[in-house]
């Protein structure tokens, strides 16, 4: 990911992270994705399992950044 790609995606993930404790929650995640009438339930449970590599339920800022940015969106 190119320096302007990881400035976006920091950008992004601090939007989803409203308590700002450095993780997105599936809470965080679903009300990011819901703004989207098209994301059912199944989308934000598939995204959640998608970027929580380690599974721990919350998805850090380098679990996201792994991600191809056109994913990020």
């Amino acid at each position: 990911m190119s320096t302007g790609g990881h400035e976006r995606a920091e950008k992004l993930f601090k939007e989803m992270d409203t308590d700002g404790d450095g993780f997105i929650t599936t809470e965080e995640l679903k009300t990011a994705l819901e703004k989207n009438p098209k994301v059912t339930p199944e989308n934000i449970e598939r995204a959640m399992k998608m970027y929580d590599k380690n599974k721990d339920d919350k998805i850090s800022l380098s679990e996201y950044k792994k991600l191809p940015i056109d994913e990020q969106e």
